[in-house]
């Protein structure tokens, strides 16, 4: 089930009736589980609940690879704080652009790079 609802998921974007199909597979089997949901919210959360349980052991960041970029990392630790409960405010300001940019439905990682060539042709420019 947790295979087929991760493949499930993926296809939600192309049919109104897979995305309900899903929707009842993520509350059945946070009900299986013993995860109340009165909410799709709240399948959501019990479904993050589930995964972190699965796949980190219930911890929160589990185990993220050192060797990602920065902004991919950032990007992971973002997310999975605030699939946690955790969405505040990052206090780093570096941290909080990145969630800014995320927030903003855009790659943080391409977001930089354009940026970068944006200064880089304005420079030139000069």
């Amino acid at each position: 089930m947790h295979v087929a609802s991760r493949s499930a998921r993926r296809s939600i974007p192309s049919s109104p009736l897979v995305a309900a199909a899903v929707a009842v597979a993520l509350a059945q089997a946070t009900a299986a589980r013993g995860y109340a949901a009165d909410t799709a919210g709240d399948v959501v959360r019990n479904w993050n609940q589930i995964k972190r349980d699965d796949e980190r052991g219930g911890e929160i960041f589990g185990d993220i690879p050192e060797t990602l970029p920065s902004t991919l990392y950032a990007k992971k630790i973002l997310k999975r704080a605030a699939d946690a409960g955790h969405g505040s405010e990052p206090a780093d300001g570096l941290l909080a652009e990145v969630k800014r940019v995320v927030d903003a439905g855009e790659d943080p990682e391409l977001a930089l790079r354009r940026a970068a060539d944006e200064y880089r042709q304005r420079v030139e420019a000069e």
